[in-house]
């Protein structure tokens, strides 16, 4: 079942994407494959009003020291919820114990996994696994002047302008649900990461989207959304996907 969310925290077009053996429901044009990633081709996309619109106000960073000084497990869930003076049974202490879980699970093949709860370790991470200091980091740009919710959730169209990152490997880093900013970063392999303009066909939003394509999903549970949407079953097609603004792709330049 979808794992459930509630309270001020919540981040939900990114929980498809963290782990793919989780079974969710995507947003709509949150999937795509890589044939369809050219230019003229049109998609419904409802993901990018959640995200920006939302009255929902998006945790801070805490330094990292701040950050290494509060307990972050879930032997230590108890301890966690009085610090913040929350009731077990409340939404967002649901939302931070599917993020500790996740946090503690174990990786996919392919895949390294961390959860960074400040800005320096989400840095040392994509340093460390992409060897390199010299790293350029993605996210998808909306370009709006006072858009509502209805304007950004339409039809997008691909426009000519698609750039292709050289590098095959990436750190991405999703924003979770927490009463600070905490990221779940894995490093993926065999991956392509472009950059990708997009207008909307009524009022003219532009967006610069941030877009992952995997070319090996045979390790992806078989009941993962992405393979219902797109018609494909694992390992027989390239899956992309677009990174939802406020989080983060890392690669090397």
């Amino acid at each position: 079942t979808r794992p459930r969310y509630g309270g001020k925290w919540v981040v939900d077009s990114g929980i498809c994407l963290i782990n793919y053996i989780i079974i969710c429901r995507p947003p709509k044009g949150l999937f795509l494959l890589e044939k369809d990633l050219k230019p003229s081709m049109t998609m419904d996309i409802s993901f990018l009003a959640a995200n920006i619109n939302s009255e929902q106000k998006l945790p801070t960073f805490l330094p990292r020291q701040a950050a290494e000084a509060l307990p972050f497990s879930t032997s230590s869930f108890p301890t966690i919820l009085r610090r913040f003076s929350l009731s077990p049974h409340s939404p967002q202490a649901s939302a931070m114990k599917v993020t500790l879980d996740l946090c503690e699970s174990p990786a996919i093949k392919g895949e390294t996994r961390f959860c960074a709860t400040s800005l320096e370790s989400m840095v040392d991470f994509a340093t460390t696994q992409l060897g390199t200091n010299n790293l350029r980091v993605l996210s998808t740009l909306v370009h709006q002047e006072n858009k509502t919710e209805q304007q950004l959730d339409q039809s997008y169209v691909v426009r000519p302008g698609i750039v292709k990152m050289e590098s095959q490997v990436a750190v991405a880093c999703h924003l979770m649900s927490y009463p600070y900013a905490v990221f779940y970063c894995h490093k993926t392999m065999d991956t392509k990461s472009f950059v990708v303009p997009l207008m909307a066909e009524e009022g003219g939003s532009r967006v610069d989207a941030a877009v992952v394509c995997h070319d090996d999903t045979s390790h992806w549970d078989p009941r993962h959304a992405s393979f219902k949407v797109l018609g494909v079953e694992p390992g027989t097609a390239s899956i992309c996907h677009f990174l939802p603004p406020n989080h983060f792709l890392w690669v090397s330049k």
